[in-house]
């Protein structure tokens, strides 16, 4: 006879701004990051917090890969950080750029889900839409722009995408979660 075993799920940690609940959980291994009622944002290995859990995080990795030699890399949007962890222990960057919305989103990253603090990572609080523009160019750029609901609808603009596209180095890339429902289509 097979025992299932129990699953259980602590809270590790719950805070709301004004964007609505961020909250920290951990099941066996794993801790997730949620933004309002149970929409899973992240999930870490907490064995090893450079794992990617996720095939969208992989398939993101991999879109980085294809550069040379990335120096520098930005990241429009934070989450728990295991693809910018991964990013750091994996390619050769100097430098690495942050801009996230919620403020607490970065301390749980760090605090709870892994994330290094790497001398070569910069974070910055505010809207990507409203800080693009000072962000330092890159090699590379990760567009993984999510609230509860899907993307906002700036982050799928051609403006903002141009916007991307003038801080990209020459040969750089520009690499985007595009996040899709059940049904195959995107969310908004």
């Amino acid at each position: 006879m097979t025992e299932e075993r129990e699953r259980v799920e602590r809270i590790l940690a719950e805070v709301h701004d004004d964007f609505g609940m961020i909250r920290v959980l951990e099941v066996e291994d794993y801790r997730f990051l949620e933004f309002g009622e149970a929409i899973e944002q992240s999930c870490t290995f907490t064995a090893d917090p450079s794992w990617l859990e996720y095939d969208y995080t992989r398939a993101m990795l991999i879109g980085a890969l294809c550069h040379d030699a990335p120096d520098s890399a930005l990241f429009l949007g934070l989450g728990a950080g295991t693809l910018t962890q991964a990013c750091m222990k994996f390619l050769p960057l100097e430098d690495v750029e942050v801009i996230e919305l919620r403020p607490d989103v970065p301390r749980l990253a760090m605090e709870f889900m892994g994330l290094d603090d790497d001398p070569r990572l910069y974070i910055r609080i505010g809207d990507a839409l409203e800080l693009l523009d000072s962000a330092e160019p890159a090699d590379l750029i990760f567009v993984d722009l999510y609230t509860d609901v899907g993307p906002g609808v700036g982050h799928l603009a051609w403006n903002f995408l141009q916007g991307c596209q003038q801080r990209l180095n020459p040969g750089g890339w520009l690499i985007i979660n595009q996040w899709a429902t059940d049904d195959g289509k995107p969310p908004g």
